[in-house]
């Protein structure tokens, strides 16, 4: 569940038609995704300062060449944009949280929010179609877990799709999915909310949630994941030990640090997710 998989099962003629659109979104984030990472690994930030100067120069020039245009026809654009000093500056994201950081390392925390939450979009778009067409009409997001359990129960499914998903991921029981579902739509309301800036009701959340995740692992995972800087490292709050990689400290009015790591393990469940609902149900 933490290994940098970007591949999805190859698409069948008896596919599900929800996993086969799925698919064809996933794709489209993806793409975006590793293009934007590409690029900006091999850009420096001198490059990237001249880039954004240069963007500014443009963007001031055509702005101007409105105000020629509308004046030219007789017609003023009434707006103080014109007379403003404006600008763009990198030096604004260089706050307290990201002392320290060069610009890829603050670049990787966007990129992954960015990638989170357009997979969990496609992911919860894709049940809600899913659970309409299957007859559970589903308006209300926060019915989508409940409504998919009566449907695998209804239709004597609820095995199977077990048997799918935990073959694929650390999940044992529906109880578990649930859990991981709710903290799924709790990182993706921050996100939505406050662009993944925390408070302290968020934080002390959070923190139970990512515990209650962390039990659900199996050793090896535990193992893999107690030596890396991430979110889901189950050592916490372990400061004298300097030969211990502690998980990430929340802080208030910070934005969540949404690492590499958690990044992939969010992403291979969604792909396995889907993969074993689709299994389930396909003809």
């Amino acid at each position: 569940m933490i290994w940098n998989s970007i591949s999805i099962k190859k698409i069948e003629d008896n596919d599900c038609e929800f996993f086969k659109k799925f698919s064809v979104k996933y794709s489209m984030v993806m793409f975006a995704s590793l293009m934007k990472l590409n690029i900006f690994e091999k850009i420096s930030l001198e490059e990237l300062e001249n880039y954004i100067k240069e963007k500014e120069k443009h963007s001031k020039i055509e702005m101007k060449e409105i105000e020629a245009f509308f004046l030219g026809i007789g017609l003023e654009i009434e707006t103080s944009v014109l007379k403003e000093e404006r600008e763009f500056s990198l030096k604004n994201i260089y706050n307290d949280q990201f002392k320290g950081k060069n610009i890829l390392e603050i670049f990787e925390v966007i990129s992954n929010i960015e990638e989170f939450i357009s997979l969990f979009i496609i992911v919860e778009d894709s049940l809600l179609n899913f659970l309409n067409t299957k007859g559970k009409k589903t308006k209300k997001n926060f019915k989508i877990i409940e409504n998919l359990f009566k449907l695998l129960e209804e239709e004597n499914k609820k095995n199977k799709f077990l048997e799918k998903i935990s073959d694929k991921t650390y999940l044992r029981n529906l109880e578990n999915l649930e859990k991981l579902w709710d903290f799924l739509r709790k990182i993706r309301n921050l996100i939505a909310h406050s662009y993944g800036i925390m408070n302290e009701k968020n934080i002390k959340k959070i923190n139970e949630m990512i515990g209650e995740i962390i039990s659900m692992l199996d050793f090896p995972t535990l193992t893999l994941l107690s030596d890396m800087d991430s979110l889901l490292n189950p050592w916490e709050g372990i400061p004298e030990r300097d030969d211990i990689i502690n998980r990430p400290i929340l802080k208030e009015n910070y934005i969540i640090p949404f690492d590499s790591i958690t990044c992939r393990f969010f992403r291979n469940f969604f792909i396995y997710f889907m993969e074993s609902l689709n299994e389930t149900f396909k003809s």
